[in-house]
């Protein structure tokens, strides 16, 4: 091929792949949103997709969104530690939440939910400033191919992409 024809060949390309990730996107919305209201309605976390003729080529799994407490406000959140645990502030020149209490407290509301702590040796329950519970991570979806027949199996289906 000359270079003409390579440069016109990789422009069609890169149009043909711009509009298969717009159309991906849609059709991974529309999946999702489906998915979102089969969970709610009956509980399903996990479909086969399958060829017209009715070959299981794939399937799909609906991931929930995942949360994690994270440090939205440094400041409140040391104000707050160095009140009701002030063994776990370091001091140096400036004053700084010893890296594995913080995590531990991290992980501790990110299993509650909430940005609140229940103090072990007091029952006390703390609402900790400066920590929001955030997603981190949207749920999706998966999709896993059987293997590579079954690759082959939809792009046979689907000959014209």
């Amino acid at each position: 091929m000359s270079l003409r024809a390579t440069s016109l060949r990789e422009a069609e390309l890169i149009l043909r792949i711009d509009q298969l990730k717009k159309e991906l996107k849609d059709v991974r919305a529309a999946t999702q949103k489906a998915l979102e209201k089969a969970h709610e309605e009956t509980g399903t976390r996990q479909i086969s997709v399958t060829l017209p003729d009715g070959e299981r080529v794939g399937t799909i799994s609906f991931n929930e969104d995942t949360k994690r407490a994270e440090i939205t406000d440094e400041h409140s959140f040391r104000e707050w530690v160095s009140q009701h645990y002030p063994s776990e502030i370091e001091r140096k020149f400036v004053a700084e939440i010893r890296p594995a209490f913080a995590s531990n407290l991290l992980t501790r509301m990110t299993k509650a939910n909430a940005a609140r702590i229940t103090d072990a040796e007091t029952g006390e329950i703390h609402d900790v400033p400066g920590v929001e519970i955030r997603t981190t991570r949207t749920g999706g979806h998966t999709l896993r191919f059987r293997n590579d027949e079954a690759k082959e199996a939809v792009r046979a289906a689907f000959p014209a992409g």
